[in-house]
């Protein structure tokens, strides 16, 4: 069946794919060929049996001609393995010690990682400290110069209202 063209897009020219297409839809099977199908799957079939192939194949190993020698892995001569040298080996005691020394290298760490942060949240109170002094004496400041200029204010409405 051709593309049918889209209804709504009849102006355009565009088509519908065929498999969007509404097409009549196919008769249900009936009884007997559900029931003819059902006979064919109840069928002995061939398998297996347990579990050794049953058939004969016709395929044959390959040859050493066939497979060849130019692989990769077949050149195995010019291939750079790579040295596991480990370093040297030590003994229980020396493994362990050498744990017990970072241990206390870490100890060693934490302790002045966490100096460092007691003297910098000190600093950083000691600058807010100094910060909010500031800022109140800066406001008794700003405080005095607005009492001053609404008292001047009061003053020139005075004056106003004096000439008036």
């Amino acid at each position: 069946m051709m593309n049918e063209m889209s209804s709504d897009m009849q102006k355009k020219n565009y088509y519908a794919p065929k498999k969007f297409v509404v097409q009549e839809e196919e008769a249900a099977p009936t009884d007997e060929q559900l029931d003819a199908v059902e006979a064919g799957l109840e069928s002995d079939r061939e398998g297996y049996g347990d579990g050794f192939v049953d058939y004969e194949s016709d395929v044959t190993e390959r040859t050493e001609d066939q497979i060849g020698d130019d692989h990769v892995d077949d050149q195995t001569d010019e291939m750079e393995m790579r040295t596991l040298d480990a370093g040297e080996r030590t003994g229980y005691a020396a493994l362990q010690q050498q744990i017990l020394d970072m241990l206390d290298e870490l100890v060693a760490h934490l302790g002045e990682s966490m100096q460092r942060m007691m003297d910098d949240e000190i600093a950083a109170s000691a600058a807010f400290a100094d910060w909010k002094i500031l800022t109140e004496n800066e406001e008794v400041v700003l405080q005095g110069d607005r009492d001053r200029e609404v008292a001047a204010v009061a003053d020139f409405q005075v004056s106003i209202d004096e000439e008036n």
